[in-house]
């Protein structure tokens, strides 16, 4: 790696294989030795980090007797790109849903992503709620402005006001987020409270905030989903919404519904990977357009 000049890699482990599982014992894979290299015969499944990873530590046998125990197999490095390597698709599963990002990056980062399929019999505590809150109380802002403000609409505390912030979502939105236990309208402060004049950055600095409180929620075991399909001069008139404070987006909170009950309107939604631009569309180095 330091001869090449790489600054990092993506490794991988492929042991469980299709139809047998981890079970060593059940192991297919061959590798044989040609004397300068061996010749590796086999699938794999399963493999965190399979689709990314530059080196791909493979469980093998390299040893046919029945009688050998664990001295029948070994672990081959396996580079992508070798002859005869290839990479499956995405398997369709559901669990954390993980992004493919193109550098390492935190799994509090890679685990977050939104979902509409939520258990409506798993209410979010009030603790937990607090703890999100505390998050995106600590976001960096203006000036320290805080211009932030989120109204938190539990259906197991207040199903009234649950009731109402549903109603002020966009009819697209409404069947899915019906089992939501949990639902926040977002705000931002259109002007600096510490002398009134136009803030023009609070809406910049409420999005800082709600992502500090999704990712929180992700810690917490928790899915979010921020929406932009809601009618803000409804939930204003509803909810009392100060006239210097646009609502800015709603969001659902609560557990990732298993997928044995995941609801075949949104399967498919579910269960497609997560995708996004190339990094060096969005993401310049030194100037316009330099891509990483």
């Amino acid at each position: 790696i330091r001869e090449r000049g790489i600054e990092y890699i993506v490794t991988a482990i492929a042991m469980t294989e299709p139809g047998t599982g981890s079970d060593l014992q059940g192991i297919r894979t061959t590798a044989v030795d040609q004397g300068d290299h061996y010749l590796l015969n086999g699938s794999k499944t399963f493999i965190s980090s399979g689709q990314q990873a530059d080196l791909v530590i493979v469980v093998c046998r390299t040893n046919a007797d029945p009688e050998a125990g664990a001295k029948a197999f070994s672990l081959l490095i396996v580079e992508a790109g070798m002859p005869g390597f290839e990479r499956g698709r995405n398997l369709d599963k559901i669990g954390q849903k993980a992004a493919d990002t193109s550098a390492p990056v935190h799994d509090i980062i890679m685990n977050r992503w939104s979902g509409v399929s939520y258990d409506p019999d798993k209410p979010v505590s009030t603790d937990d709620l607090r703890a999100m809150a505390e998050a995106a109380r600590w976001a960096p802002s203006c000036f320290g402005d805080q211009p932030w403000r989120v109204i938190f609409c539990s259906k197991s505390a207040d199903e009234g006001a649950w009731q109402q912030a549903f109603d002020c979502l966009g009819e697209g939105n409404q069947p899915w987020c019906k089992h939501a236990p949990v639902l926040a309208i977002i705000c931002a402060d259109s002007q600096f409270s510490k002398n009134d004049k136009p803030n023009g950055w609070g809406a910049y600095d409420t999005g800082a905030a709600a992502l500090s409180l999704c990712l929180q929620g992700v810690h917490l075991g928790l899915m979010t989903h921020q929406m932009a399909g809601f009618m803000p001069d409804k939930a204003r008139t509803t909810f009392n919404i100060p006239a210097r404070y646009q609502p800015m987006a709603m969001m659902t909170i609560g557990y990732q519904l298993p997928q044995d009950r995941l609801p075949e309107a949104f399967r498919e939604r579910e269960l497609k990977p997560r995708v996004r631009d190339p990094l060096g569309e969005h993401f310049f180095l030194g100037a316009w357009g330099k891509g990483f």
